[in-house]
């Protein structure tokens, strides 16, 4: 268990209200096929391009991949 500080606990809470309600799951972009199963890499990956292709991005062999995302929300947030 981690401890947070007040002020960390009070812009996570500020972050959480600013966020809105949890997607529902019709809106999830990644979903796995039943409650605690796995997701499969390769499925990530394949909607992932996709979801490039319909966007008009292009994939190269350096990216972008989904872990692009995360570097993508750290450096927005």
């Amino acid at each position: 268990m981690m401890t947070a500080s007040r002020a960390s606990a009070a812009t996570l809470g500020a972050y959480t209200v600013a966020a809105g309600p949890a997607a529902e799951r019709s809106d999830h972009v990644f979903y796995t096929r039943g409650p605690g199963r796995p997701i499969n890499q390769a499925t990530v990956y394949m909607r992932f391009r996709g979801y490039l292709a319909d966007a008009g991005i292009p994939h190269f062999a350096g990216g972008p991949h989904p872990h692009s995302l995360r570097h993508g929300f750290a450096v927005a947030s």
